[in-house]
């Protein structure tokens, strides 16, 4: 249970265990691998960005090609040891239990793990084993970065704006009560404006990833009356 306290507010968040039991070890982990990757992709972190010509130095001279080395094969090791004991249900350190894999596998139609689906060779496609776990892995740490800011920014909101807080909360009670928690199975059949609102706002106040990480053109290419060369980063924008 997180509590955040100020002069005008008090913020409680609580955490309710979920059938795919996910340890704090890995947590924490994935939450370091993630302050990592972002760390490294922010704009300006290495002088490269600004000097090109400095991507020709050897490794031994370039520091920020060292720590690529060392941050994949960190990364690597601890993926693939998630990934195999996903789906190998190690009773000892497993993060996904074996049983509820097969009870997804028999289950087509259930949103289940997305490591269990790409133990069926039919679903997996024409994917490695090592794209497997690569995949899911950063999925993981994707879902995890982005959604801890986020929530961070919404608890940093709220001690803001403590008016905005009561507001929200005075909706939920309203809407959903004080006797049942919401799910987000009743979402869809709740009318909640000024949650979806501020959810909204927030995302756009701080999104959790401004300028996303920069894609590569693979070729040659045209966008409107800009010619962009292969090899090429391009930023996003998002917003």
């Amino acid at each position: 249970m997180l509590s955040v306290e100020s002069r005008d507010s008090t913020i409680t968040v609580s955490e309710t265990p979920d059938k795919l039991l996910i340890t704090s070890d890995i947590l924490r982990s994935l939450a370091n691998i993630g302050h990592r990757f972002t760390s490294s992709v922010y704009p300006g972190s290495y002088l490269v960005e600004a000097l090109p010509i400095l991507e020709y130095l050897p490794e031994s001279l370039a520091k920020w090609k060292r720590d690529a080395v060392r941050d994949r094969k960190r990364m690597g090791e601890a993926f693939q040891s998630y990934y195999e004991e996903a789906v190998g249900g190690n009773s000892h350190s497993r993060c996904i239990s074996k049983e509820v894999i097969i009870e997804q596998l028999r289950n087509v139609e259930n949103r289940g793990s997305l490591c269990a689906r790409l133990t069926d060779t039919s679903l997996g496609g024409g994917l490695t084993y090592e794209e497997k776990w690569w995949t899911t892995s950063v999925v993981s740490v994707a879902a995890l970065e982005t959604t801890s800011t986020a929530l961070a920014y919404f608890i940093f909101a709220m001690t803001l704006y403590p008016r905005v807080q009561q507001k929200a909360h005075e909706e939920l009670d309203q809407v959903i009560g004080r006797t049942q928690n919401p799910m987000f199975s009743g979402m869809k059949n709740l009318r909640l404006p000024y949650i979806r609102a501020v959810v909204k706002e927030i995302l756009r106040w701080n999104p959790p990833l401004p300028v996303i990480v920069p894609r590569i053109a693979l070729e040659d290419d045209w966008y409107e009356n800009y010619f962009i060369p292969k090899g090429a980063a391009i930023p996003e924008n998002l917003w």
